[in-house]
């Protein structure tokens, strides 16, 4: 008799290549069964950033009538443009396939709830409401647009106002052809939940932000993400109901103050690399701080010589007063239901040889000794303490997606899987 697994079993075990696109066409070729389960996750994270790959998919799958129902199973699109400066060529043909592609697309996903968009022209586009097409995507909770331009601000309000289940809003060096044209009004959509924008002109930023004022997100925002150069916008009338903040701080504006968000739990400061200043404009910043935090994620680069071989071991510092002008902050009533600090190092490691494992993993715990070390006073009343070093570049590839997401910080949206690799 042959062996009859159960369709959740099944499951359970293709789950362990999820994501492999060519493991799991290994794994359709087994039998009709796990045919049929494969291919659903197979086509559950499309990733277009060749201009190769779109062509096969459009024309061996929504061409082909056989292959359309699993359309259905798909979840998230992304869709990148080629970023080699010295492949112009590839490049326009890209813009111009996607620019069709779209719109061949809309209405075939019915179940998409991601969407992720890098540089796309929408002014380019021969009819002026293609941009329309993004309504088609009815069911889309998550929108990232990155190097997009619109021919004008009222053309992505109507590309927003259209997804009726838009939750979460990523913009990223957004463009405006005219951004004269932008019609104010009261819209009932969207109701946001999650937002970061960052326009190239502050112009827009601010004209976005009013209108966005105008409407549901006003009081449904939850999670909001702002860059160093939009800290000086009008988000007064979002701090209200802001529970989760992710900013990033530099030098130009150390004086942001977090009082008005009242109700603030999380809070992710992005403080630049681990320098006295730095720390003194984090510990200002955090003595403002007027809600009931639970959670605070401090992010800093720390930059390391390693010394030669035939050298006393050294290991990378993290400065002392700055860890103690936390502590002295962290002892404030503000943070008196603080439950988890979690430190995010990226350590820069200036080497002309690359270090072994073990050197990496000493220089790593040495850092992690320290600060726990000289925050003893919250470790003692109970608040978790975690720390992360990333190693840069030995950890770190070139990732657009990655760098769109920089700005999001601990932000749970639901986009982790999708990765551009070269």
């Amino acid at each position: 008799m042959v062996p009859y697994i159960p369709p959740d079993i099944i499951d359970i075990i293709l789950e362990y290549v999820d994501g492999n696109a060519a493991q799991l066409c290994t794994c359709a070729l087994v039998c009709h069964v796990w045919l049929e389960a494969s291919r659903r996750r197979l086509f559950q994270h499309l990733r277009f950033y060749q201009p190769a790959s779109y062509d096969s998919f459009i024309r061996h799958v929504v061409h082909r009538e056989e292959m359309q129902r699993w359309l259905a199973s798909a979840r998230t699109l992304m869709y990148a443009g080629d970023r080699d400066p010295d492949n112009i060529a590839i490049e326009r043909q890209f813009k111009a396939k996607s620019n069709r592609g779209l719109c061949e697309l809309a209405g075939q996903l019915p179940n998409l709830h991601t969407l992720a968009l890098f540089e796309l022209d929408w002014s380019e586009f021969s009819h002026p409401r293609a941009h329309l097409a993004l309504s088609q995507f009815g069911r889309i909770r998550e929108l990232l647009l990155v190097d997009c331009t619109f021919s004008s601000l009222g053309a992505l309000r109507d590309c927003i106002t259209g997804l009726t289940a838009l939750r979460n809003l990523f913009l990223l060096r957004i463009g405006s052809e005219d951004p004269v044209r932008f019609l104010n009004g009261i819209h009932s959509r969207p109701m946001l939940e999650t937002l970061a924008i960052d326009f190239d002109e502050d112009s827009d930023s601010n004209t976005f932000l009013q209108w966005l004022s105008q409407t549901p997100t006003v009081s449904s925002l939850r999670r909001l993400a702002i860059t160093p150069r939009h800290l000086d916008l009008q988000w007064e009338a979002f701090t209200s109901s802001i529970t989760c903040l992710d900013i990033s701080l530099n030098v130009t504006n150390e004086d942001f103050c977090l009082a008005p968000f009242t109700l603030l739990e999380s809070l992710t400061i992005r403080g630049g690399s681990d320098k006295r200043k730095n720390w003194l404009q984090l510990s200002t910043n955090l003595r403002s701080v007027s809600g009931r935090l639970r959670t605070l994620f401090l992010s800093l680069d720390i930059y390391w010589y390693p010394p030669p071989p035939t050298s006393p071991v050294s290991y990378p510092e993290v400065d002392d007063r700055g860890l103690e002008l936390l502590e002295q902050v962290l002892e404030g009533t503000s943070f008196a239901s603080l439950h988890t600090v979690e430190f995010y190092f990226r350590r820069w490691q200036i080497v002309t040889k690359p270090l072994n494992r073990e050197q990496a993993q000493r220089a790593d715990a040495h850092i992690k000794d320290l600060v726990c070390k000289k925050l003893h006073k919250p470790c003692k009343r109970g608040v978790h303490v975690k720390i992360v070093v990333h190693r840069v570049p030995n950890d770190y590839e070139e990732d657009p997606w990655e760098e769109a997401r920089c700005g999001f910080g601990r932000m749970p949206f639901h986009a982790e899987h999708l990765k551009l690799r070269r």
